[in-house]
């Protein structure tokens, strides 16, 4: 019975084999908390757009507003502008009181509220065929509808908001 040998620890070959599978796991781990973190900086820039788009839809539902300088001119569109380098800013578009009008398609007639800025990673990927979407009184008809797209670089996650010609803000 002596001659039994007496097993003491692991063998290089279990070592080797367990650090081998725990490197594996935690390259997988490290790889897909990056990109989690990533997809929820892009989530969280999909909604501070939507949040912009909702408040010139509301802004515009306040409709014809008199101008505080002015008591001939009212407020008859509010908008969002947008750029493809992330930048994007709400606009209110004027018009005397004798007009039927509202000049939205005139870039002169715009005048920025406020302005805004994606994150540093990510972009506009597509935005609406002349960069704006503008909402007019008083019946909230949309002007220059479209499909805004955002994503990160480097990945093939995109984000979609969809502007109807009805003035429903969505994401697809």
């Amino acid at each position: 019975m002596e001659n039994r040998k007496k097993k003491e620890g692991f063998s290089i070959v279990e070592i080797i084999v367990v650090t081998a599978i725990m490197l594996i796991l935690s390259s997988l781990f490290i790889g897909f908390n990056r990109t989690s973190g990533k997809n929820l900086l892009l989530y969280t820039e999909e909604m501070k757009v939507m949040g912009v788009l909702e408040e010139a839809k509301s802004l515009t539902l306040q409709r014809l507003k008199k101008d505080d300088v002015n008591i001939d001119v009212r407020v008859c569109a509010y908008g969002v502008s947008f750029t493809m380098g992330g930048a994007y800013s709400i606009f209110r578009v004027t018009k005397d009181v004798e007009d039927f009008t509202c000049p939205v398609g005139n870039a002169g007639a715009r005048e920025t509220v406020n302005s805004y800025q994606l994150d540093s990673g990510v972009s506009f990927s597509m935005i609406p065929n002349q960069g704006w979407v503008a909402f007019v009184a008083p019946y909230l008809e949309t002007e220059n509808s479209g499909e805004i797209r955002m994503k990160i670089a480097g990945l093939p996650y995109e984000k979609i908001i969809e502007v109807s010609a009805g003035g429903s803000i969505s994401i697809k």
